[in-house]
C-alpha cells in the first residue's frame, strides 16, 4: 500500500509537471533553459538535440553522484524516460484537440504552465521516488553548498540561459522569465505542501502524512 500511494503521488506530480512543461512550448513564447542549450549545442557542434539531451543528463547524474559522494542513481534515467512519456502524450492532446490563436491564449497558456509546472515538481518530489538528471543535479548542489531550493534553482536555470546564449540556442522572453521564476514558484509550493503535512499531522493524521 505505501508503495502504491507514494506511486500514485509519484504519477500525478509528473502528469501536472509535464502538462506544465508541454504548455510552455505550446504558448511558443520561447523554449526552456535546457531544451534551448541543447538546440544551441546542437547547431554550433553538431549530433541532434536528443542527443544532447541524453548528454546533459548523463553529465548531469555523473556530476550529482560526485557532488553527493555516491554511484550514479540510474533512477533519474528512469524517470527522465518516464517524462518523456508524459511530455509525448501531452503532445499528441494538443496536436488533435487545441492550438492557440492568438497571442492572449498564448500568454494565458504560457501562465498555467509557469504554475503546474513548479506544482507537478513539489508533488513528485514528495513521493520520494527518484528525481529526474536535473533536479537530482540541483539537490546536489543545494546540499553540497546548504542553499534554498529557490536559489539553487533560479541559479541553475540562469547558468543554463546563459550556456544557450552563448552557444546560440532559441532564448525568448519566456525562457527568461521561467529562469527567474520557476525556483521562487517550486520553494513556494513545497513549502505549502510541507504545512500541509504538518496540519495533518496536528489534526491527527499523521499515520496517513507517514505513508505518503
Amino acid at each position: 500500500m505505501l508503495f502504491l500511494r507514494k506511486g500514485a503521488l509519484y504519477l500525478g506530480g509528473m502528469i501536472i509537471l509535464t502538462l506544465g512543461q508541454r504548455l510552455f512550448v505550446e504558448a511558443g513564447l520561447g523554449a526552456d533553459a535546457l531544451d534551448a542549450l541543447c538546440v544551441g549545442l546542437s547547431e554550433s557542434a553538431g549530433l541532434t538535440p536528443g542527443t544532447w539531451v541524453a548528454a546533459t543528463a548523463f553529465l548531469m547524474m555523473c556530476t550529482a553522484a560526485v557532488l553527493s559522494g555516491r554511484k550514479p542513481l540510474a533512477g533519474g534515467l528512469v524517470s527522465s524516460f518516464i517524462f518523456g512519456v508524459f511530455f509525448d502524450l501531452w503532445a499528441r492532446f494538443f496536436q488533435h484537440f487545441y492550438e492557440p490563436d492568438s497571442m492572449g491564449i498564448r500568454i494565458l497558456m504560457y501562465g498555467a504552465g509557469i504554475l503546474l509546472g513548479p506544482l507537478g515538481t513539489a508533488i513528485y518530489f514528495k513521493s520520494g521516488f527518484a528525481k529526474s538528471a536535473l533536479d537530482d543535479f540541483i539537490f546536489a548542489i543545494k546540499d553540497r553548498l546548504h542553499l534554498s531550493i529557490r536559489v539553487t534553482k533560479t541559479s541553475v536555470e540562469i547558468g543554463l540561459c546563459t550556456l544557450a546564449f552563448l552557444f546560440g540556442g532559441p532564448i525568448g522572453i519566456a525562457t527568461i522569465l521561467t529562469a527567474v521564476l520557476y525556483g521562487p514558484l517550486l520553494q513556494g509550493f513545497m513549502n505549502r505542501l510541507d504545512n500541509m503535512c504538518t496540519i495533518c499531522v496536528r489534526s491527527g493524521l499523521h499515520g496517513f502524512v507517514k505513508k505518503i
